[in-house]
């Protein structure tokens, strides 16, 4: 842009489009229109220059009015949410406070003085670290760990996106809580406490209030949603328990000295919300976020397709991401949401599982950017929105092995590689134990 007053775009400007990469510059990109996160639909971008107060000349975005410099994000957060997150402890979404980089480079110094080759378990190292990094502390534990898979059902199956009908829902949940799913052989293999929760399954409530394992835990909101194509999933009251509820579970868990959760859910048809939330989220059509779910046919995709693109045009004018939620989420989406914002109150890293709780991680980051510091991918989901989730969170996951199945699988399938991981850096010898020179950590250079 040029000195006469003359507006640009952050393209021309040379700008990252992909917030939050660009941590070292001292302007970004306004949160409202090219952060995938934050995304305004049909936003083109583009600035022009306002004054500050000290006199100072800034980018300033012709349509939402803040200035694109990294101090405004607690007001931008504060504009989409109505609330202020500026009191969650570190974990920023942005970059590492000063002790957060001091624990990752000690950290990063263990896992380099190791007998072995600089990086030589790849991602599971940083995995490790970034685990240290929320737990503040350079002696990871992975002791103490749960699999929580909430369970819901959703008014949008009458659309016809799903092969069996929202009955099924009750039924593996009872299966996954009586020790007889799949999940709960892997979380078993994996030493993972599963608790299962009744986020919203259209039943009756379930007996047991307590959180505990081999029964369904009554936290039921509401019996359903609502059909997401015609009408809201629930109300924004209805949504903000859900999340206060999830948050709950967090802090619960953080209290029984959990060192780490993974995320699950069961829920027929909870791929359409999943996919409308991204679809709307990161700005993408029915076509690009539609997957065929549970085996869909042909036939089938076209219907979910339509009740996707329904939703989006339904819900087009809408920017709080928490009425965005009621709108077209779900009930299990929601709580899982508020778990994520209540890990990162209670530093407590969760492993992401598949699309549904991508779907609410990106909700949460929605909510609240600092949640993105808690988060840890698994795998890619078979579904075409997982991959524009991954990457809007700037995250490329350890395991590419096809997983389709939901309900916390991949979550819990890290887990012994992670202790694996977490074996080598406790155990193995040093450079200096064995009298050998050790490897120097060289920049790549092209």
């Amino acid at each position: 842009m040029d000195n006469t007053g003359n507006s640009s775009t952050f393209f021309e400007n040379r700008a990252c489009r992909y917030y939050p990469c660009h941590t070292g510059l001292s302007e970004i990109n306004c949160l409202f229109c090219y952060c995938p996160l934050y995304g305004l639909r049909d936003c083109p971008g583009t600035y022009t220059y306002v004054k500050t107060r000290s006199g100072a000349r800034v980018k300033s975005c012709m349509h939402c009015d803040f200035p694109h410099r990294r101090e405004n994000c607690g007001a931008v957060i504060r504009c989409l949410t109505g609330r202020d997150e500026s009191g969650l402890p570190g974990l920023s979404g942005l970059q590492d406070t000063p002790e957060e980089a001091e624990l990752r480079r000690k950290i990063q110094a263990r896992w380099d003085g190791l007998a072995m080759p600089i990086d030589s378990l790849g991602k599971m190292e940083k995995l490790i670290t970034q685990i240290g990094v929320i737990q503040g502390k350079e002696d990871v534990k992975l002791t103490s760990r749960a699999l929580l898979i909430f369970a819901g059902d959703h008014g949008v199956v009458r659309e016809g996106v799903t092969q069996t009908g929202s009955s099924v829902t009750k039924t593996v949940a009872e299966n996954l809580a009586a020790g007889k799913g799949v999940t709960s052989i892997l979380a078993r293999k994996a030493g993972a406490d599963l608790f299962v929760i009744d986020a919203g399954m259209d039943t009756p409530r379930y007996p047991c209030k307590e959180l505990v394992t081999g029964r369904i835990v009554d936290r039921k909101v509401r019996r359903g949603t609502g059909d997401i194509a015609k009408e809201d999933a629930m109300s924004r009251e209805e949504c903000l328990a859900a999340l206060a509820a999830g948050e709950a579970l967090a802090g619960e868990l953080k209290e029984r000295g959990y060192d780490i959760l993974a995320t699950g859910e069961m829920g027929i048809g909870n791929t359409t919300p999943s996919a409308v939330l991204t679809g709307h989220f990161l700005g993408r059509k029915a076509e690009a976020v539609a997957g065929r779910g549970a085996g869909l046919g042909d036939a089938g995709l076209e219907r979910k397709i339509q009740a996707i693109a329904l939703s989006l045009s339904r819900i087009r004018e809408l920017t709080d991401p928490v009425r965005v939620l009621a709108a077209a989420g779900g009930l299990e989406i929601a709580m899982m949401t508020g778990l994520y914002l209540g890990a990162a109150r209670n530093r407590i890293p969760v492993l992401m599982d598949g699309v549904i709780s991508q779907a609410a991680a990106l909700t949460a980051v929605k909510i609240c950017p600092d949640v993105r510091g808690i988060l840890i991918p698994t795998h890619r989901s078979k579904e075409a929105c997982g991959d524009c989730i991954l990457a809007a969170l700037g995250m490329d996951p350890p395991l590419h092995a096809d997983l389709s199945l939901g309900e916390g699988s991949g979550a819990v399938m890290l887990l012994p590689m992670l202790d694996m991981a977490l074996g080598v850096y406790e155990q193995m010898s040093r450079f200096a134990d064995i009298g050998i020179a050790p490897y120097e950590r060289f920049e790549e250079t092209t």
